[in-house]
Protein backbone atom coordinates (compact mmCIF):
# COMPACT_ATOMS: atom_id res chain seq x y z
CA UNK A 1 0.00 0.00 0.00
CA UNK A 2 1.54 3.45 -1.21
CA UNK A 3 0.75 6.89 -0.59
CA UNK A 4 -0.17 9.51 -3.60
CA UNK A 5 -0.85 13.29 -3.76
CA UNK A 6 -3.84 14.10 -5.80
CA UNK A 7 -4.72 18.47 -6.15
CA UNK A 8 -8.00 19.71 -7.25
CA UNK A 9 -7.62 21.63 -10.70
CA UNK A 10 -10.51 23.24 -9.35
CA UNK A 11 -9.26 25.75 -7.51
CA UNK A 12 -5.92 27.24 -5.73
CA UNK A 13 -4.28 24.81 -3.63
CA UNK A 14 -2.51 26.11 -0.61
CA UNK A 15 -0.10 23.57 0.62
CA UNK A 16 1.15 25.17 3.38
CA UNK A 17 -1.76 23.67 6.28
CA UNK A 18 -2.84 21.15 6.99
CA UNK A 19 -6.35 23.05 6.40
CA UNK A 20 -7.19 22.05 3.05
CA UNK A 21 -5.56 18.39 3.34
CA UNK A 22 -8.42 15.56 3.42
CA UNK A 23 -6.88 11.73 3.56
CA UNK A 24 -8.57 8.92 1.60
CA UNK A 25 -8.21 5.14 1.65
CA UNK A 26 -9.19 3.18 -1.58
CA UNK A 27 -9.75 -0.43 -0.99
CA UNK A 28 -12.26 -3.28 -2.12
CA UNK A 29 -14.82 -4.77 0.68
CA UNK A 30 -15.44 -8.70 -0.05
CA UNK A 31 -19.28 -8.13 -1.19
CA UNK A 32 -21.35 -5.79 -3.64
CA UNK A 33 -23.19 -2.61 -2.10
CA UNK A 34 -26.15 -2.69 -4.16
CA UNK A 35 -25.57 0.88 -5.01
CA UNK A 36 -25.74 1.45 -8.55
CA UNK A 37 -22.40 2.48 -9.75
CA UNK A 38 -21.70 5.48 -7.77
CA UNK A 39 -22.70 6.09 -4.41
CA UNK A 40 -21.95 8.95 -2.07
CA UNK A 41 -22.79 9.43 1.60
CA UNK A 42 -21.62 11.65 4.20
CA UNK A 43 -21.95 11.97 8.16
CA UNK A 44 -19.82 12.37 10.94
CA UNK A 45 -18.18 9.96 13.77
CA UNK A 46 -18.47 12.07 16.88
CA UNK A 47 -17.58 15.62 15.59
CA UNK A 48 -14.99 14.02 12.95
CA UNK A 49 -16.84 14.33 9.35
CA UNK A 50 -15.94 11.70 6.71
CA UNK A 51 -17.78 10.92 3.00
CA UNK A 52 -17.82 6.99 1.50
CA UNK A 53 -17.61 6.91 -1.87
CA UNK A 54 -18.50 3.66 -3.48
CA UNK A 55 -18.12 2.14 -6.87
CA UNK A 56 -19.33 -0.35 -8.85
CA UNK A 57 -18.54 -1.13 -12.17
CA UNK A 58 -21.96 -1.99 -14.06
CA UNK A 59 -26.00 -1.32 -12.76
CA UNK A 60 -27.76 -4.43 -11.78
CA UNK A 61 -31.29 -3.76 -12.29
CA UNK A 62 -33.54 -4.75 -9.88
CA UNK A 63 -34.89 -7.98 -10.06
CA UNK A 64 -31.93 -9.18 -12.40
CA UNK A 65 -31.22 -12.87 -11.10
CA UNK A 66 -28.54 -13.83 -14.02
CA UNK A 67 -26.02 -11.54 -15.17
CA UNK A 68 -25.66 -11.49 -19.23
CA UNK A 69 -22.66 -11.07 -21.16
CA UNK A 70 -22.46 -7.29 -21.18
CA UNK A 71 -22.03 -6.89 -17.41
CA UNK A 72 -19.55 -9.61 -17.27
CA UNK A 73 -17.87 -8.78 -19.94
CA UNK A 74 -17.53 -5.18 -18.78
CA UNK A 75 -13.94 -4.14 -17.82
CA UNK A 76 -12.62 -4.19 -14.69
CA UNK A 77 -16.12 -6.26 -13.86
CA UNK A 78 -16.05 -7.97 -10.17
CA UNK A 79 -18.80 -8.99 -7.29
CA UNK A 80 -16.98 -6.40 -5.09
CA UNK A 81 -17.38 -2.61 -4.70
CA UNK A 82 -14.52 -0.43 -4.58
CA UNK A 83 -14.71 2.18 -1.61
CA UNK A 84 -13.10 5.05 -1.17
CA UNK A 85 -13.14 6.16 2.22
CA UNK A 86 -12.23 10.15 3.08
CA UNK A 87 -11.73 11.73 6.21
CA UNK A 88 -12.33 15.41 5.76
CA UNK A 89 -10.71 16.82 8.77
CA UNK A 90 -7.53 14.03 9.71
CA UNK A 91 -6.35 13.50 12.94
CA UNK A 92 -2.23 14.39 12.11
CA UNK A 93 -0.28 14.53 15.19
CA UNK A 94 2.31 17.31 15.12
CA UNK A 95 5.35 15.05 14.70
CA UNK A 96 3.65 14.16 11.26
CA UNK A 97 2.84 17.55 9.75
CA UNK A 98 5.65 18.76 9.19
CA UNK A 99 6.34 15.34 6.99
CA UNK A 100 2.82 15.31 5.32
CA UNK A 101 3.57 19.21 4.25
CA UNK A 102 6.82 18.40 2.77
CA UNK A 103 5.55 15.68 0.30
CA UNK A 104 2.40 18.56 -0.57
CA UNK A 105 4.11 19.40 -3.34
CA UNK A 106 5.38 15.85 -4.86
CA UNK A 107 3.31 13.33 -7.61
CA UNK A 108 5.57 10.80 -6.59
CA UNK A 109 4.23 7.27 -5.13
CA UNK A 110 5.99 7.02 -1.71
CA UNK A 111 5.52 4.26 0.71
CA UNK A 112 2.73 4.79 3.44
CA UNK A 113 3.17 8.13 5.64
CA UNK A 114 0.05 8.39 7.44
CA UNK A 115 -0.38 7.53 10.92
CA UNK A 116 -2.49 4.70 12.51
CA UNK A 117 -4.98 6.79 14.05
CA UNK A 118 -6.21 8.46 10.48
CA UNK A 119 -6.48 4.67 8.98
CA UNK A 120 -8.47 3.67 12.31
CA UNK A 121 -10.95 6.55 12.10
CA UNK A 122 -11.81 5.55 8.63
CA UNK A 123 -11.94 1.77 9.59
CA UNK A 124 -14.22 2.68 11.69
CA UNK A 125 -16.17 4.90 9.59
CA UNK A 126 -16.06 2.10 7.41
CA UNK A 127 -17.05 -0.21 9.42
CA UNK A 128 -20.28 1.92 11.05
CA UNK A 129 -20.96 2.60 6.83
CA UNK A 130 -21.48 -1.23 6.33
CA UNK A 131 -23.69 -1.41 9.77
CA UNK A 132 -26.06 1.46 8.66
CA UNK A 133 -26.40 -0.14 5.28
CA UNK A 134 -27.50 -3.68 6.42
CA UNK A 135 -29.64 -2.40 8.72
CA UNK A 136 -31.21 0.53 6.72
CA UNK A 137 -31.87 -2.17 3.73
CA UNK A 138 -32.21 -5.03 6.02
CA UNK A 139 -30.03 -7.00 3.53
CA UNK A 140 -26.97 -9.38 4.48
CA UNK A 141 -26.37 -10.02 1.28
CA UNK A 142 -24.31 -8.42 -1.70
CA UNK A 143 -22.87 -11.00 -3.85
CA UNK A 144 -20.99 -12.45 -0.88
CA UNK A 145 -22.57 -11.92 3.01
CA UNK A 146 -21.62 -8.52 4.32
CA UNK A 147 -19.05 -8.40 7.19
CA UNK A 148 -17.54 -5.66 8.72
CA UNK A 149 -13.42 -5.42 8.36
CA UNK A 150 -10.76 -5.77 11.01
CA UNK A 151 -7.44 -3.73 11.07
CA UNK A 152 -5.37 -7.11 9.20
CA UNK A 153 -8.50 -6.91 6.55
CA UNK A 154 -8.29 -3.06 6.10
CA UNK A 155 -4.74 -3.11 5.59
CA UNK A 156 -4.58 -5.76 3.18
CA UNK A 157 -7.49 -4.67 1.10
CA UNK A 158 -6.60 -0.94 0.69
CA UNK A 159 -4.30 0.04 -2.68
CA UNK A 160 -3.99 3.70 -2.02
CA UNK A 161 -3.85 5.99 0.94
CA UNK A 162 -4.70 9.05 -0.87
CA UNK A 163 -3.82 12.62 0.12
CA UNK A 164 -6.18 15.24 -1.52
CA UNK A 165 -5.26 18.72 -1.40
CA UNK A 166 -8.36 21.27 -2.40
CA UNK A 167 -10.40 23.23 -0.96
CA UNK A 168 -11.83 22.46 2.73
CA UNK A 169 -15.30 21.95 1.74
CA UNK A 170 -16.85 18.86 3.52
CA UNK A 171 -17.36 17.42 0.03
CA UNK A 172 -14.75 16.32 -1.97
CA UNK A 173 -14.44 17.33 -5.65
CA UNK A 174 -15.46 15.72 -8.30
CA UNK A 175 -12.59 15.70 -10.24
CA UNK A 176 -10.93 14.47 -7.48
CA UNK A 177 -13.37 11.20 -7.08
CA UNK A 178 -12.77 10.81 -10.76
CA UNK A 179 -8.70 10.78 -10.52
CA UNK A 180 -8.85 8.61 -7.18
CA UNK A 181 -11.34 6.23 -8.38
CA UNK A 182 -9.59 5.62 -11.89
CA UNK A 183 -6.31 4.05 -9.66
CA UNK A 184 -8.06 1.38 -8.75
CA UNK A 185 -6.46 -2.16 -9.83
CA UNK A 186 -7.82 -3.70 -12.60
CA UNK A 187 -9.10 -7.13 -11.17
CA UNK A 188 -10.01 -9.91 -12.97
CA UNK A 189 -13.87 -10.60 -14.53
CA UNK A 190 -15.95 -12.57 -12.41
CA UNK A 191 -16.70 -15.96 -13.10
CA UNK A 192 -20.49 -16.61 -13.81
CA UNK A 193 -20.05 -20.12 -12.67
CA UNK A 194 -20.15 -19.01 -9.22
CA UNK A 195 -23.49 -18.19 -7.80
CA UNK A 196 -23.59 -15.95 -5.18
CA UNK A 197 -26.77 -13.96 -5.93
CA UNK A 198 -28.40 -10.63 -4.41
CA UNK A 199 -26.13 -8.33 -6.73
CA UNK A 200 -29.43 -6.43 -7.81
CA UNK A 201 -28.96 -3.03 -7.38
CA UNK A 202 -31.88 -0.87 -4.38
CA UNK A 203 -33.75 2.10 -5.79
CA UNK A 204 -31.03 4.40 -4.92
CA UNK A 205 -33.57 7.49 -3.16
CA UNK A 206 -34.76 4.97 -1.23
CA UNK A 207 -31.31 3.62 -0.01
CA UNK A 208 -30.08 7.02 0.98
CA UNK A 209 -33.05 7.90 2.56
CA UNK A 210 -32.66 5.12 4.68
CA UNK A 211 -29.28 5.14 5.42
CA UNK A 212 -29.34 8.06 6.09
CA UNK A 213 -31.63 8.25 8.86
CA UNK A 214 -29.85 5.15 10.54
CA UNK A 215 -26.26 7.08 10.66
CA UNK A 216 -28.25 9.80 12.14
CA UNK A 217 -28.99 7.84 15.10
CA UNK A 218 -26.42 7.96 17.90
CA UNK A 219 -23.08 5.80 17.71
CA UNK A 220 -23.85 4.28 20.87
CA UNK A 221 -26.48 1.70 19.60
CA UNK A 222 -24.00 -0.90 18.84
CA UNK A 223 -26.83 -3.07 18.68
CA UNK A 224 -27.11 -2.68 15.51
CA UNK A 225 -23.49 -4.06 14.64
CA UNK A 226 -24.15 -6.93 17.17
CA UNK A 227 -26.77 -8.49 15.46
CA UNK A 228 -25.46 -7.72 12.00
CA UNK A 229 -22.22 -9.89 13.08
CA UNK A 230 -24.72 -12.16 14.75
CA UNK A 231 -26.02 -12.86 11.26
CA UNK A 232 -22.62 -13.14 9.37
CA UNK A 233 -21.46 -15.94 12.23
CA UNK A 234 -24.19 -17.64 11.99
CA UNK A 235 -23.51 -18.20 7.88
CA UNK A 236 -20.01 -19.04 8.35
CA UNK A 237 -21.12 -21.97 11.02
CA UNK A 238 -20.05 -19.88 14.18
CA UNK A 239 -23.31 -20.35 16.10
CA UNK A 240 -22.56 -20.29 19.51
CA UNK A 241 -20.46 -16.72 19.31
CA UNK A 242 -23.70 -15.76 16.97
CA UNK A 243 -25.73 -16.69 19.98
CA UNK A 244 -23.98 -14.68 22.01
CA UNK A 245 -24.25 -11.51 19.78
CA UNK A 246 -27.46 -11.97 19.30
CA UNK A 247 -28.79 -11.97 22.93
CA UNK A 248 -26.38 -8.78 23.33
CA UNK A 249 -28.68 -6.96 20.72
CA UNK A 250 -31.57 -8.06 22.10
CA UNK A 251 -30.63 -6.44 25.53
CA UNK A 252 -29.28 -3.28 23.75
CA UNK A 253 -32.57 -2.49 22.10
CA UNK A 254 -34.60 -3.74 24.66
CA UNK A 255 -32.53 -1.36 27.06
CA UNK A 256 -33.26 2.00 25.12
CA UNK A 257 -36.58 0.68 24.65
CA UNK A 258 -37.22 1.12 28.07
CA UNK A 259 -35.32 4.15 28.48
CA UNK A 260 -37.19 5.18 26.02
CA UNK A 261 -40.75 4.57 27.43
CA UNK A 262 -39.45 6.73 30.92
CA UNK A 263 -38.37 9.51 28.88
CA UNK A 264 -41.48 9.54 27.21
CA UNK A 265 -43.60 9.91 29.53
CA UNK A 266 -41.48 12.61 31.85
CA UNK A 267 -40.38 10.16 34.80
CA UNK A 268 -37.90 12.76 36.50
CA UNK A 269 -35.55 10.09 37.99
CA UNK A 270 -36.55 7.54 34.67
CA UNK A 271 -32.79 7.13 33.48
CA UNK A 272 -32.13 5.67 37.06
CA UNK A 273 -35.48 3.65 37.59
CA UNK A 274 -34.90 2.02 33.93
CA UNK A 275 -31.06 1.17 34.84
CA UNK A 276 -31.93 -0.30 37.94
CA UNK A 277 -35.01 -2.39 36.42
CA UNK A 278 -32.53 -3.63 33.65
CA UNK A 279 -29.61 -4.46 35.86
CA UNK A 280 -31.59 -6.06 38.57
CA UNK A 281 -34.33 -8.25 36.86
CA UNK A 282 -32.22 -9.84 34.12
CA UNK A 283 -32.74 -10.24 30.81
CA UNK A 284 -34.30 -13.63 30.93
CA UNK A 285 -37.37 -12.32 32.90
CA UNK A 286 -37.12 -9.02 31.44
CA UNK A 287 -38.22 -10.91 28.07
CA UNK A 288 -40.83 -12.44 30.13
CA UNK A 289 -42.65 -8.93 31.53
CA UNK A 290 -41.09 -6.33 29.36
CA UNK A 291 -43.99 -7.24 26.46
CA UNK A 292 -46.61 -6.50 29.13
CA UNK A 293 -45.25 -3.47 30.67
CA UNK A 294 -43.73 -1.41 27.67
CA UNK A 295 -45.88 -2.78 24.47
CA UNK A 296 -49.16 -2.57 23.13
CA UNK A 297 -51.52 -5.06 22.94
CA UNK A 298 -51.14 -5.11 18.68
CA UNK A 299 -47.05 -4.92 19.58
CA UNK A 300 -46.46 -7.99 21.94
CA UNK A 301 -45.12 -11.13 20.39
CA UNK A 302 -47.02 -14.25 21.22
CA UNK A 303 -46.67 -16.47 23.81
CA UNK A 304 -45.04 -19.01 21.71
CA UNK A 305 -42.07 -16.26 21.06
CA UNK A 306 -41.58 -15.37 24.70
CA UNK A 307 -41.51 -18.92 25.16
CA UNK A 308 -38.47 -19.88 22.09
CA UNK A 309 -36.25 -16.30 23.20
CA UNK A 310 -36.55 -17.91 26.75
CA UNK A 311 -34.97 -21.17 25.99
CA UNK A 312 -32.80 -19.34 24.05
CA UNK A 313 -31.57 -17.10 26.91
CA UNK A 314 -31.48 -19.91 28.56
CA UNK A 315 -28.40 -21.49 25.69
CA UNK A 316 -27.00 -18.42 25.88
CA UNK A 317 -26.16 -18.24 29.69
CA UNK A 318 -25.12 -22.26 29.16
CA UNK A 319 -22.34 -21.01 27.07
CA UNK A 320 -21.49 -17.99 29.33
CA UNK A 321 -21.19 -19.93 32.63
CA UNK A 322 -20.33 -23.15 30.99
CA UNK A 323 -22.82 -24.84 32.61
CA UNK A 324 -22.74 -28.66 33.24
CA UNK A 325 -25.20 -31.25 34.11
CA UNK A 326 -25.20 -33.99 36.59
CA UNK A 327 -22.64 -36.13 34.98
CA UNK A 328 -20.41 -33.27 34.69
CA UNK A 329 -21.17 -33.13 30.79
CA UNK A 330 -20.81 -29.19 29.15
CA UNK A 331 -24.88 -27.81 28.48
CA UNK A 332 -23.96 -26.22 25.25
CA UNK A 333 -21.62 -28.87 23.73
CA UNK A 334 -24.64 -30.91 23.99
CA UNK A 335 -26.87 -28.55 22.11
CA UNK A 336 -27.35 -28.98 17.61
CA UNK A 337 -26.40 -26.52 15.18
CA UNK A 338 -30.07 -27.04 14.76
CA UNK A 339 -30.99 -26.21 18.26
CA UNK A 340 -28.41 -23.20 18.57
CA UNK A 341 -29.65 -21.84 15.13
CA UNK A 342 -33.60 -22.11 16.20
CA UNK A 343 -32.04 -19.80 19.42
CA UNK A 344 -30.51 -17.39 16.95
CA UNK A 345 -33.91 -16.81 15.32
CA UNK A 346 -36.08 -16.47 18.30
CA UNK A 347 -33.47 -13.95 19.44
CA UNK A 348 -33.49 -12.03 16.16
CA UNK A 349 -37.44 -12.27 16.18
CA UNK A 350 -37.83 -10.64 19.79
CA UNK A 351 -35.02 -7.94 18.58
CA UNK A 352 -37.46 -7.50 15.62
CA UNK A 353 -40.40 -6.58 17.95
CA UNK A 354 -38.42 -4.28 20.02
CA UNK A 355 -36.73 -2.45 17.26
CA UNK A 356 -40.18 -1.86 15.40
CA UNK A 357 -41.64 -0.90 18.81
CA UNK A 358 -39.05 1.56 19.33
CA UNK A 359 -38.89 3.12 15.94
CA UNK A 360 -42.49 3.67 15.95
CA UNK A 361 -42.21 5.45 19.03
CA UNK A 362 -39.52 7.65 17.33
CA UNK A 363 -41.56 7.99 14.70
CA UNK A 364 -44.15 9.26 16.82
CA UNK A 365 -42.43 11.71 18.99
CA UNK A 366 -40.78 13.39 15.95
CA UNK A 367 -44.01 13.99 14.23
CA UNK A 368 -45.53 15.73 17.90
CA UNK A 369 -45.55 18.89 18.51
CA UNK A 370 -42.45 20.37 20.96
CA UNK A 371 -44.89 21.84 23.33
CA UNK A 372 -47.15 19.07 23.76
CA UNK A 373 -44.37 16.71 23.87
CA UNK A 374 -43.23 18.68 27.13
CA UNK A 375 -46.87 18.85 28.43
CA UNK A 376 -46.94 15.20 28.93
CA UNK A 377 -47.46 13.92 32.38
CA UNK A 378 -46.61 10.55 34.41
CA UNK A 379 -49.64 10.16 35.62
CA UNK A 380 -51.39 10.22 31.83
CA UNK A 381 -48.81 7.16 30.85
CA UNK A 382 -49.32 5.15 34.17
CA UNK A 383 -53.13 4.99 34.24
CA UNK A 384 -53.48 1.63 32.87
CA UNK A 385 -50.30 0.10 35.09
CA UNK A 386 -51.49 2.09 38.32
CA UNK A 387 -54.74 2.15 40.19
CA UNK A 388 -56.53 4.62 41.37
CA UNK A 389 -57.60 4.44 44.89
CA UNK A 390 -57.84 1.84 47.73
CA UNK A 391 -56.06 0.51 50.56
CA UNK A 392 -51.80 -0.56 49.67
CA UNK A 393 -52.39 1.07 45.89
CA UNK A 394 -50.58 3.39 44.26
CA UNK A 395 -52.62 6.30 42.63
CA UNK A 396 -51.18 9.07 40.67
CA UNK A 397 -51.67 12.53 41.74
CA UNK A 398 -54.76 14.33 40.38
CA UNK A 399 -52.44 17.31 39.53
CA UNK A 400 -50.34 15.25 37.13
CA UNK A 401 -47.13 16.97 36.60
CA UNK A 402 -43.72 15.60 38.00
CA UNK A 403 -44.19 15.35 41.22
CA UNK A 404 -42.68 11.08 41.29
CA UNK A 405 -43.51 7.93 41.88
CA UNK A 406 -45.88 6.90 44.64
CA UNK A 407 -46.79 9.76 45.76
CA UNK A 408 -49.76 9.44 47.95
CA UNK A 409 -48.76 5.87 48.43
CA UNK A 410 -50.32 4.27 52.20
CA UNK A 411 -48.08 1.38 53.08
Amino acid sequence: MDSVVLSTSVSPVDTGSLKSLRVGFLLSVPFRFRLGTLFRCGFKMGSEPFEIIIRNPVDIPAGVDALDDRMVQTPMFAKDSIVLVVAMRPRIRKEKQAEILAYAGSDDIRPKILPYEVRDDALRALNRFIVSYATAMNTLFGGGPLRLLNSDAFITRTEWDILFWGSDSLRLESDLVVRALNRAVPRDPWSRSRNWGHLDDYPIDEAQRKIARVLAEPQNHLFYQLVLEAKTKRIFGQYREALLDAVAGLEGVHALLVQSWFKRIGAKNGKEISENFLLNVGMKLCNEISPYLFLSESERPSNEQIAETRRAIKFRNEIMHALTNKRGEVKHFMRSNDDLSGAINAVLGMYGVYLKALRERQNADFAMPSAHRKSRNLSSQLSPLLSRGGRGRCRASRRGGRRGWGRGCRR
